[in-house]
């Protein structure tokens, strides 16, 4: 691959996974849910290992400072200040209330994604700083991290926490798996020429995995929660997700250069991901309220994806103005040097 130029396929396997972060976030039926849920959130990990660059160790912290904490601490901060729950805390002197939420934020509670993923590039900084210092910063080493980090989940299965724990530290290791598995992967050097023999094959795999995961989340005792950590068949989840992080990538590469308007609104998402995770909520409150007079209308699965596809493109409309005047908030231009 070249890596001077721009995968598309990253931005829009990314944003087909931010687009499930809306629907995630717009419905508890799992009828949906099941058609997406084994594998979205384990694939932005995967895609961030899979960008991740070795550099000095002073890079290496800028890059994460820049990055992402920097950005999870003034987006939630922005969200803070705009909300109105907070407009009345002030008013109504709740002051506990205006300090818990702020306790949130310093704890990794707000935005747990991203915080979330902040603790897992330290996880992989720190793995890759120790290995380089005993000589051992090689595939084998990794990817044994990864098969351990991964198996974690039947710990985390095993001893659930009654709340999360600080910054989603638990979470944040065995989502290192993934982490790492994108790293390995990259540095795999794996090439695919792109037929339209491939498109057929990859839709085809593509619509048997989603048949499988639907039935199996629908009809067998397989439920996972990643947010709660919870698996009631941990082994279930680790096959799957892998999986369908494999079969999504084929699938993007296949179709990453088709020129249509759905490819384009997918890759704007993914390459606004960040903001995405910030604003779903208050988007999602706004497109609700517009679209109050049809939701009894509608059948729920159509209303469900016409207000997510409605939230997604309000939010590129922010994207549009943040990336043009103040990109440092979703860490695409640096605050530290």
């Amino acid at each position: 691959m070249n890596s001077s130029k721009r995968e598309n396929w990253l931005d829009f396997t990314r944003g087909i996974c931010a687009f499930c972060v809306l629907l995630a976030h717009n419905t508890t039926q799992l009828e949906i849910i099941s058609l997406y849920n084994p594998y979205f959130l384990m694939l932005f990990f995967f895609i961030s290992g899979y960008l991740f660059k070795v550099k000095t160790t002073k890079e290496l912290i800028k890059g994460l400072l820049n990055g992402l904490v920097l950005p999870y601490f003034i987006l939630n901060l922005i969200l803070f200040f705009i909300g109105f729950d907070i407009l009345h805390a002030f008013l109504d002197n709740n002051y506990a209330y205006i300090s818990n939420r702020l306790l949130d934020i310093l704890t990794g509670k707000e935005l747990w994604f991203v915080s979330c993923l902040i603790i897992v590039r330290v996880y992989f900084i720190l793995l890759y700083l120790i290995s380089k210092y005993f000589g051992c910063w090689n595939k084998i080493t990794i990817t044994l991290v990864n098969i351990i980090a991964i198996f974690f989940i039947y710990f985390v299965h095993s001893h659930p926490a009654s709340k999360p724990l600080f910054w989603y530290v638990d979470t944040a290791f065995y989502s290192l798996g993934y982490f790492g598995l994108g790293y390995v992967f990259k540095n795999s050097k794996f090439e695919l020429k792109i037929t339209k023999y491939n498109k057929l094959v990859a839709s085809v795999f593509l619509i048997i995995y989603v048949l499988i995961s639907y039935y199996s989340q629908l009809n067998c005792n397989v439920e996972f929660h990643v947010y709660t950590n919870e698996f009631a068949c941990p082994l279930y989840f680790i096959i799957m997700s892998i999986l369908g992080i494999f079969i999504m990538i084929y699938f993007s590469r296949c179709f990453e250069n088709s020129d249509n308007y759905v490819t384009r609104y997918i890759i704007a998402l993914g390459r606004n991901s960040l903001l995405l995770f910030a604003l779903n909520g208050k988007t999602s409150q706004l497109v609700m309220y517009f679209l109050s007079f049809c939701v009894d209308a509608l059948p729920h699965v159509v209303y469900v994806f016409l207000n997510c596809i409605i939230q997604g493109a309000i939010i590129l409309c922010f994207a549009y103005f943040v990336n043009r005047y103040v990109p440092q908030i979703v860490g695409k231009k640096r605050w530290i040097n």
